[in-house]
């Protein structure tokens, strides 16, 4: 929800949650891919899909 109403602030938050010693799970990362999406910054939403998949949160089938 956050990613469709508040594009811009949805990876401060995401990092922020980090910072603080939290792990994401595949719905943070795939708010914050929307987010980016949302704000036409694609590539960085490519990267956190492979850093996704690196962390065992994403398989293709």
């Amino acid at each position: 929800m956050l990613a469709r109403y508040c594009p811009k602030i949805t990876p401060y938050v995401f990092y922020e949650m980090l910072g603080k010693g939290n792990s994401p799970s595949a719905f943070t990362f795939s708010q914050v891919i929307q987010a980016k999406c949302v704000v036409n910054e694609v590539d960085f939403a490519s990267s956190l899909l492979r850093d996704m998949k690196n962390k065992g949160l994403y398989r293709i089938l």
